[in-house]
Order: structure tokens, then C-alpha cells, then sequence
């Protein structure tokens, strides 16, 4: 457990030093927290293939070995590099936050959180000079120790609500949204006190401060799955009926609507008419390519677009059908899925309100996804955290399903849950 904190540890620490402060060997751009990935999986490989993980999880190492054969269709050799990256910044991650709390249990999720909040309290004070100013102060520092260049002004584009959006130490203020309100709602359910008020008030400012439709869609979303919960307790029966009528909705909006499900909630939850316009013509353009490379996708390649579009994609979802194909995309998404289902039903059976908390957050982060890419830091952020969830549910159904003395483990892995008990 000792090794696991340290190792979560040097990898937060390390992914906050903004992304313009690198280096490259033989052209190869490395960033601290990547070289750091690729020693660890160096000294640790023998374990994680070692490592029973469960049938959902196989999931997610399926959509890395996947990324790496579409990454060589598309590029060739050089398509390499690119698969191994995703494998670090996907599978190696999750390991991490999986094996610090399958061992430590309540005390590492409780150790992960806070550090990352501690973090991101100690970065209210620059997220708020930068939403005056639009100075990206870290990033300029972190540019020239490296010898490298760095926009000061994040310029009236980023101007939003009367803010300046922040993004402090991250590469974009998506990232700083969207890796508070991932934890937000469980960092208010472990702590208490002070400290939670504290705690909360740091990711607060994160989401005021990056100005994006996606940190507040996450927040209300799970906030909302909690109280529909509260509501089940005295209503039975209406947390099923509202997810019926959602689908319903949803289905209803995809039939009798000229711009569809997605597109229509584009439009409805961004924050101005500019982004909902943007993201609109993004999946009007980028689904063509997705249709033409059903298979592979299209690499790192240039997707089809006019051309006063940027070439960035603001849905997680859309960019891994792009670059990845329908088949990786489907592969992600199963896990993703699964994996909610792994944690709602372990809640069911242990009424761990934490965990039922964490599936409220997957949730939460699979509809961000709809309208922003998990890319840079979100994406490395977003696998540690379901890998946390994932071992802290593990060891909890392992006390619980070692104590019942119980065959009806999910998987049958009674004897493999005991020994975590």
C-alpha cells in the first residue's frame, strides 16, 4: 500500500507542472509525468500481467491494444509511439489508483482525495487572478525554464460571463473543470466539517473560474442522481420510472427532432451560442469520417471540416470514434458501462453510499463527455479516479462477501475476494 500511495503521489505531483515545461529525446516530446508512467510500468509490467483483473476491466486493456493496431493501420510504425502513449496515459494510470485502493481500501480513496483537493485549493488564488487578467502566469514560468513558448495572454476569445476562462496549471480550462467535478461530490461525502467547506469552495472556483458547460453539467448530474436516490427511499419505484422516461425523451428527441438527441443537447447546455454552433458542425462533419473509417478510424489525421473550423473536437465520445473508429469506441464505451454497472449493483448488495456515490460520479463524467474531449491531464485524471473506484468497491465486496461466507460473489471470485478481505 506504502508503494501505491508514493506512486500516486509522484504521478499528481507530476501532472500539475504545465504541459510547456518538456523536453525531447530523438524527437520524442516527453513530460515528467509521462516519463515517470513509462519507469513505472518499466519496474511494475510482471504485475499487471499478473494481475486477475475482472472480466469488465478487460475492457479497457482491450480499447488499449485496439488503440495501438488503429494507430499502425492509420500511421504505420510511427503509429507506435501513439499506441504506447495511450496505453500509459490509459491502462498503467487506472492500474495505479486500482491497486493503491484495492489494497488500501477506504484509507487510499480518502489519501487520493485529499491530495487533489489540497491541490486544488492551494490553486484558487491563481485560477481567480487568471479570471481577471487572462494571464496564464504558470504557464509562462513552466515555458521559460524549459526554453520553450508559451501564450501569456490567453486572449477575448477565452472571455466568457465576465471571466477570463482559467485553466492554471492544465493546458486548457476544460481540464480544471472537468478533474474537479469528478471528485467534487465525493470529496463532500468523505470529508466533514471545516475542511469539507474548505475542500468544496477549492473545486467551486474551479468550475466558476474554467467557465465550461461540461464541470457543471457533471456537478448537476450527480447531484441530481442523489437526490432521485433520497426520493426512491419514499417513493419506491421512481428512480426506475424517471430513467424509463428519459430514455423515452431521448428516443422521442432522436425521432421527431430535425437536429437529433446530441445535437439538440448541444445546443441546450452550452454555456453561449458560439460553442453550441461549434460543437453542432463538429459531429455534422467529423461523423462523416467516422462513417468512412468505420474500422480504424483516422489516426491523427486531419478530419473533414470547413475551413474556418479549429481542428479540436469537443466530445470525448466523437474524438475516440474519430480517431479509433466504431470499433473503438465501442470497446471504451462497454467498459464504461460495465463498469457503472459493477458499481451500482456492488451498492445494491453493500448499500455503501460511497460507492454508490462513485457510480453517480461515472455518470456524471460519461455525459461531460458528450460535450468536451478528455484529453491532456483529463484523460490521465479521469482512468486514476475509475481506477480508485474500482479497487475501493473490490475490497469492500471482499470484506463483505468474506464475512457472509457467501458463494454468490459476482464473476465467482469468492476466493479471489478473500484474499483483499
Amino acid at each position: 500500500m506504502v508503494k501505491g500511495g508514493i506512486a500516486f503521489l509522484f504521478f499528481l505531483l507530476l501532472s500539475l507542472i504545465p504541459s510547456e515545461l518538456y523536453f525531447q529525446i530523438g524527437g520524442v516530446r516527453f513530460e515528467a509525468y509521462r516519463l515517470f508512467l513509462l519507469i513505472y510500468t518499466v519496474f511494475n509490467i510482471q504485475n499487471i500481467l499478473n494481475t486477475r483483473f475482472e472480466k469488465f476491466e478487460r475492457w479497457i486493456f482491450f480499447f488499449c491494444g485496439w488503440s495501438l493496431i488503429s494507430f499502425v493501420a492509420v500511421h504505420g510504425i510511427s503509429g507506435i509511439q501513439s499506441g504506447v502513449i495511450r496505453f500509459l496515459e490509459v491502462g498503467v494510470v487506472y492500474y495505479i489508483g486500482r491497486d493503491f485502493c484495492l489494497n488500501g481500501g477506504a484509507f487510499a480513496v480518502r489519501y487520493i482525495l485529499l491530495s487533489v483537493s489540497i491541490a486544488f485549493l492551494l490553486m484558487v488564488p491563481l485560477a481567480l487572478q487568471e479570471s481577471k487578467d487572462g494571464i496564464r502566469v504558470t504557464h509562462v514560468i513552466a515555458a521559460d525554464l524549459a526554453g520553450t513558448y508559451a501564450e501569456a495572454f490567453i486572449g477575448d476569445n477565452y472571455f466568457r460571463h465576465g471571466v477570463y476562462r482559467s485553466s492554471v496549471v492544465f493546458s486548457h480550462p476544460i481540464l480544471y473543470s472537468v478533474i474537479a467535478m469528478s471528485l467534487i461530490v465525493m470529496t463532500w461525502y468523505v470529508f466533514s466539517g471545516v475542511v469539507r467547506y474548505l475542500f468544496i469552495f477549492g473545486y467551486l472556483v474551479a468550475a466558476y473560474a474554467s467557465m465550461t458547460s461540461a464541470g457543471f453539467i457533471m456537478l448537476a448530474m450527480q447531484v441530481g442522481l442523489i437526490i432521485l436516490d433520497r426520493l426512491n427511499m419514499y417513493i419506491p419505484g421512481i428512480r426506475k420510472s424517471v430513467v424509463r422516461l428519459t430514455i423515452l425523451v431521448l428516443v422521442g428527441l432522436q425521432l421527431f427532432t430535425t437536429q437529433g438527441a446530441i445535437k439538440l443537447l448541444l445546443n441546450v447546455l452550452a454555456l453561449n451560442p458560439e460553442t453550441a454552433f461549434a460543437r453542432y458542425y463538429q459531429w455534422e462533419n467529423a461523423w462523416d469520417d467516422v462513417m468512412r473509417n468505420k474500422i480504424f478510424g483516422i489516426g491523427f489525421n486531419e478530419w473533414t471540416r470547413p475551413w474556418w473550423m479549429p481542428d479540436s473536437i469537443d466530445s470525448y465520445w466523437l474524438h475516440m470514434a474519430v480517431v479509433h473508429g466504431l470499433v473503438g469506441v465501442s470497446i471504451i464505451a462497454t467498459f464504461w458501462v460495465l463498469l457503472f454497472k459493477y458499481l451500482f449493483s456492488s451498492y445494491q448488495v453493500s448499500k455503501d453510499r460511497l460507492i454508490f456515490v462513485m457510480s453517480c460520479a461515472v455518470l456524471g463524467i460519461i455525459f461531460g463527455g458528450i460535450t468536451v474531449a478528455f484529453f491532456d491531464r483529463a484523460q490521465t485524471f479521469t482512468y486514476l479516479f475509475l481506477g480508485m473506484m474500482t479497487g475501493y468497491t473490490y475490497k469492500r465486496m471482499a470484506v463483505i462477501y468474506s464475512r457472509e461466507q457467501t458463494v454468490n460473489a459476482p464473476n465467482n471470485s469468492v476466493e479471489r475476494l478473500r484474499n483483499y478481505a
